[in-house]
């Protein structure tokens, strides 16, 4: 079953409106009509089963029938990267990630991202586009924002792993089981430069102020994007597995 995103501030009781967007793709792209079955989801952990009621192709609604409130992936992580210079390789990047089942995406400007700005709302359709695919529940959130802004009180509780290439090979493991024994550690950040790296500076900052650890992502040189989806499916695998 194909599942729709129902904006969670458009659910009013027993009924979802869709969005604009979301509506056309229902009404004239898929030709559903009023009576048919719907599944829908609103990026907050609600799954929604239901009937179309009103076929409208600019507000479709949602008879909403049943509710089914899914967990978030264990553990929680977020990912936070330096921008990237080709917005296909970037959306791309976001894509996976969300599939992957990462919280949040923080796109950082750093010393050298050879981008500035970024659509943020071209990144939310492509994140809400891979939700829906990946029959996922959660909706990440992606926001923009400088490395020193990291150490605020929203990430005081994040256990940090920044990826670099003078991480020491000391052992076979990409993360150490030992990392992973604190029970009550439920947010994991993980750092990633641009195209070129994070400065010694920045590796610094993240060492020192976040109390980040490195991580070893092989010998093998990553691209940005790549080194994001291997480190985080990683994480999830070491927790899941070896932690």
């Amino acid at each position: 079953m194909t599942i729709f995103y129902l904006d969670p501030e458009n659910i009013l009781g027993a009924v979802g409106t869709f969005s604009e967007e979301e509506s056309k793709h229902i009404i004239q792209v898929l030709r559903y009509s009023a009576g048919e079955k719907l599944a829908a989801v609103d990026g907050k952990g609600g799954y929604y089963k239901g009937k179309l009621e009103i076929p409208q192709k600019k507000q479709a609604t949602l008879r909403i029938e049943s509710k089914e409130v899914k967990n978030p992936p264990k553990p929680a992580i977020t990912v936070f990267c330096g921008l990237l210079k080709n917005r296909q390789r970037l959306e791309w990047m976001v894509e996976k990630l969300v599939e992957t089942g990462v919280k949040d995406i923080v796109m950082l400007h750093t010393s050298r991202s050879e981008r500035s700005k970024v659509r943020i709302d071209r990144l939310e359709s492509v994140a809400i586009s891979a939700m829906k695919q990946s029959k996922r529940a959660h909706l990440p959130k992606i926001t923009l924002c400088d490395l020193e802004s990291i150490s605020s009180k929203d990430f005081a509780k994040m256990q940090f792993y920044i990826a670099h290439e003078k991480k020491q090979k000391d052992s076979g493991l990409f993360f150490g089981n030992s990392d992973l024994e604190t029970k009550e550690i439920v947010d994991y950040g993980i750092l990633i430069g641009p195209e070129g790296g994070f400065t010694e500076e920045e590796i610094e900052i993240a060492q020192n102020t976040l109390n980040a650890k490195p991580l070893y992502l092989g010998e093998i040189r990553l691209r940005t994007e790549t080194a994001a989806i291997v480190s985080t499916a990683l994480l999830r695998g070491t927790f899941n597995f070896g932690g």
